[in-house]
């Protein structure tokens, strides 16, 4: 007897069965979340150049005094040492000007009242010729390169590229003397200046000590 086959007996690809609700969604849980984990550990080197850029800081070779000759010479920031009028002083790279070292010192500059405290402390290298008062700055200048380069420092010692009013007149050593109190930081040097100077923003007056360079 011939059989008639129907299109309904004519085997067909079975669909795929979908999954039940709760495994479905635990299964696009963890394909989540392999996509995103290679993003979240993958190199960065584009932020990390960034990085490395931002981070350097603007130094320059300066000079100052050995507190102790015997610790400055194991001191492997000393670039060289420098002959100067006050006798040998070591030479380093720097962005500060070492305001609270503990083997290398500056030459302090300080503010006073009337009543001769102490108001405010800079730095500046070694016997480096100072410039103007501004705001919370000082003026000074270095010899780099051949040629006389003017910087800024504030009070926390910060060193800056200068300008022409750093060396603006008046220069705070040209400005009219007056007589030097009792600076604890000085001790009792020989060289100690004290002057009124105008702050070259503000046009107010300010007493300034400071020590004058080695003859």
């Amino acid at each position: 007897m011939a059989m008639t086959i129907s299109n309904a007996d004519v085997a067909k690809p079975k669909a795929k069965s979908a999954l039940p609700a709760w495994l479905a969604f635990v299964v696009g849980i963890a394909l989540a979340g392999c996509d995103r984990a290679p993003s979240a550990i993958s190199p960065q080197p584009a932020k990390s150049e960034r990085s490395e850029k931002t981070s350097q800081t603007f130094a320059i070779e300066a000079e100052f005094s050995a507190k102790d000759t015997v610790a400055a010479e194991k001191d492997r920031r000393i670039l060289r040492w420098a002959d100067s009028p006050c006798g040998m002083s070591p030479v380093v790279k720097t962005d500060s000007v070492l305001l609270n070292d503990a083997v290398l010192q500056p030459d302090f500059v300080v503010e006073f009242a009337a009543d001769g405290r102490a108001l405010r402390t800079w730095g500046k290298p070694f016997n480096a010729p100072i410039g103007a008062l501004r705001g919370d700055r000082i003026g000074f200048s270095q010899w780099q390169g051949g040629q006389e380069r003017l910087y800024w420092t504030d009070t926390s010692g910060r060193i800056a590229p200068g300008d022409a009013t750093a060396d603006a007149h008046p220069r705070i050593d040209e400005s009219a003397p007056v007589e030097c109190p009792a600076i604890e930081i000085f001790g009792e040097s020989e060289y100690l200046q004290c002057f009124e100077t105008i702050d070259a923003s503000t046009g107010r007056k300010h007493r300034i000590a400071v020590e004058a360079a080695c003859t």
